[in-house]
């Protein structure tokens, strides 16, 4: 009997999709190749492939090979002609072919002359890149929200990867009941672990010795927790150290040498980051370009891209990092790195006060982490000007994140404290407070020495800052100064920028105003100074918290006119973090129309819009509130559950849901062509004709120098406007017009 054969006892979770995928693949194509990290189900994902199509009947007959180093071709050769059936359509699963690339390539060629029948199955942990190959990517299985996010203890058990984990455990005679607790630790760390089967199943082994509270804090500052692999699995698989080596192992060394510099980020990096930060001298990469050795890495799945960033593994990065401060490299690498997000932040600043700050903005989003580890980092003896700017546009990112999710209100599941977990929680309250102090004390220190080029911001940054750690009193007063200061010096665009800032720490603080401030006259007047200045974004911002001010007081009666107002001016200003709060505050405003399973469908949504965003972006929220958790329990788990997933998943158009977004809710359908065209914003015109001309996201995004995220945003916002259920429906109204 084969040794890894799945019994009974072996249950498989996730990858029913990907499985049909691979098997429609399969069946097309005369070569397949399965790629993935080291761990992440390829060869049981091949073998289970396999017997479908076999059993479905569209193979006579379906054998395996695991080919070795020196007899790749050989092996495979003799097992397609023992299973060659006259021509017959059959199917051979190649396994670990990444260990006889060099042999296996030349015998696919000649196998397919020799062979027309045969269909080749491979798995291998990068591309054999061959004429003919179609590439799978396996990645791993499905994993919760973030811990923040999680509204009741069903979001976490339906998951495939926490199924596995608690699977496994039970199985080593260690089973877990899942609490409220429990349930976000585990979450924590199926999300630290990618969704990777065989690191869950390691994790889950040490529910023999550790609570799954204690087993998430260790295992985001090491590796070398998860040691418990099978007896009976390839010695590779015996630990997710063993892993990773049989994995570095096979990099060059240029490659190497990359891999543990890209340990100093965080987070997501783009090509840009790594050119400035890690770029070794061209004698060290033996001639090759830099971009020659990064795609390596992503060959070999150790660094993994989206679009125009990239981020390392997180087993990866701890391991990368290790031996970076093993090697001696860290005190340099991060003073590379602080140097470099210095210069970002520069750049940032300077351009969130012009006309570009609406194409900056995303740009801060994606590098919040890469700032905010450079923050942490700072040496308390060095000058104060870099760590400065760099809290100064962290401030622009908290404002647009952090205090909207405060203002929602509530908090996920307890998460472990500093005196019940071997390190500091960086997600807790106290974590998030603590950040901002350290910038509050970093431009204190730049003002005082005179290092701020903007020194006039420096109240109103203070003063968000100090609302931000729940000093309310000292934030007005900071604000105020800021306000008198502003309007002395007749700064217009500063003074409507302060009275936002004021208005929204009068909303955050739980007490009253004393004196009494109406925030919602603040916002007013600031929206019309924005909107007399062209200042889109601004105008936007003033907009949207007009919204969340109305969702909280008035939900049923001002709110859905407000929101409907601000719906387009988010569109337009294309502010993810903006739209993702006004998805919150709609809402609301379902679950005060007696609309629970809708307001459920946009908190998942805006729960993914926030994760969409960046990591950074996740690490405060959202949550449900009190009132949408009660939802959640009077419809029942499953049924609750089920609309959670449909927002999670994408956006409910997509999904197939009645589209009763923002301008439905006001009664604000347009009633005819020209009242139609008058709902879109110029830019929502032009994104919509180019949607006509059948332009992708990214080709439209580079077109208007943007992300394809913020097209998707516009055409999801002019379906909302439009009553339209798909971009094909867009794209068939705007050509009806003739506006294509």
């Amino acid at each position: 009997m084969d040794r890894e054969r799945t019994t009974e006892h072996d249950r498989y979770f996730g990858y029913q999709e990907q499985l049909e995928q691979i098997c429609r693949l399969t069946a097309q194509r005369r070569l397949v190749t399965v790629v993935g990290p080291g761990g992440a189900g390829k060869s049981r994902a091949a073998r289970r492939a396999a017997a479908a199509l076999v059993a479905a009947r569209r193979f006579a007959a379906a054998g395996r090979v695991a080919p070795g180093r020196r007899t790749g071709a050989q092996d495979l050769e003799s097992a397609a002609r023992g299973i060659a059936r006259g021509g017959a359509p059959v199917l051979l699963v190649v396994d670990d072919c990444e260990n006889a690339l060099p042999g296996c390539a030349p015998a696919f060629s000649r196998l397919a002359a020799a062979e027309p029948g045969l269909h080749l199955l491979v798995t291998s942990r990068e591309p054999l890149r061959v004429v003919g190959e179609s590439v799978f990517v396996l990645r791993g299985l499905p994993c919760p929200p973030a811990p923040h996010n999680l509204p009741d203890v069903a979001v976490v058990s339906a998951s495939p990867a926490v199924r596995l984990f608690l699977d496994r455990a039970a199985s080593a005679g260690w089973p877990v009941a899942l609490t409220e607790q429990d349930a976000a630790a585990i979450a924590r760390i199926c999300r630290a672990l990618e969704g990777n089967p065989l690191a869950i199943e390691m994790a889950s082994a040490l529910t023999a010795v550790l609570a799954p509270q204690e087993i998430a804090a260790r295992l985001e500052q090491s590796v070398d927790l998860l040691t418990r692999g099978y007896r009976t699995a390839r010695l590779r698989h015996h630990s997710l150290r063993a892993s990773l080596v049989h994995s570095v192992s096979a990099l060059s060394g240029p490659a190497r040498a990359l891999l543990r510099s890209l340990g100093v980020f965080p987070g997501e990096f783009t090509l840009d980051a790594v050119e400035a930060v890690c770029a070794p001298p061209r004698a060290e990469t033996g001639g090759r370009p830099l971009i020659d050795v990064l795609a390596e890495l992503v060959d070999k799945h150790l660094v993994l891209r989206s679009h125009d960033w990239f981020r390392l593994t997180a087993p990866a990065r701890l391991d990368a990092r290790a031996r970076l401060c093993r090697d001696g490299g860290w005190p340099e690498a991060v003073a590379a790195h602080a140097a470099w997000c210095a210069r970002l932040a520069d750049r940032i600043g300077a351009s969130l006060g012009t006309g570009a700050a609406a194409a900056t903005l995303p740009l801060l989003d994606r590098n919040s982490t890469n700032l905010l580890a450079a923050l942490r980092a700072a040496d308390e003896t060095a000058d104060p000007a870099g760590p400065a700017a760099i809290a100064a546009v962290l401030v622009r990112y908290w404002l647009r994140h952090d205090c909207a999710h405060r203002f929602r209100g509530g908090r996920g599941p307890a998460l472990p404290s500093q005196a019940d977990s071997h390190t500091v929680d960086d997600h807790t309250a106290d974590g998030q407070t603590r950040d901002f102090t350290l910038a509050r004390r970093w431009i204190e220190r730049a003002a005082d020495s005179g290092l701020l080029p903007d020194d006039s911001r420096t109240p109103e940054r203070l003063g968000v800052l100090s609302a931000l750690e729940g000093d309310f009193p000292r934030a007005r007063w900071l604000l105020n100064i800021a306000v008198e200061r502003a309007g002395a010096s007749r700064r217009g665009r500063e003074a409507t920028s302060v009275r936002c800032s004021l208005a929204v720490a009068v909303l955050l603080d739980p007490a009253p105003a004393d004196p009494p401030l109406s925030p919602e006259a603040e916002l007013e007047a600031a929206r019309t100074q924005y909107r007399a200045r062209r200042d889109a974004l601004g105008e936007a911002f003033a907009a949207v918290w007009l919204a969340l001010a109305a969702a909280r007081t008035d939900p049923a009666g001002r709110a859905p006119e407000a929101i409907a107002a601000a719906c387009g001016l988010v569109a337009d200003s294309g502010d993810e973090a903006l739209a993702a709060a006004l998805t919150g505050a709609r809402a609301t405003v379902e679950l005060a129309r007696g609309e629970p399973a809708r307001a459920l469908e946009l908190a998942g949504a805006e729960a993914a819009a926030w994760e969409r965003i960046g990591v950074g972006a996740v690490r405060s929220g959202p949550v449900l509130d009190p009132a949408l958790a009660e939802a959640w329990q009077a419809l029942g788990a499953a049924a609750a559950l089920r609309h959670w997933e449909r927002g999670i998943s994408g956006s409910p158009a997509e999904a197939g849901l009645p589209v009763r977004e923002a301008h439905d809710t006001a009664g604000a359908r347009p009633r005819s062509e020209r009242e139609a065209l008058a709902l879109l914003s110029p830019r929502e015109l032009e994104v919509v004709r180019r949607v006509a001309r059948g332009q992708t996201s990214a080709r439209i995004a580079k077109e208007f120098v943007i992300s394809p995220r913020t097209v998707d945003t516009h055409v999801d916002h002019v379906r909302t406007k439009l009553g339209l259920h798909s971009r094909a429906e867009v794209a068939a109204w705007a050509a009806s017009l003739g506006i294509a």
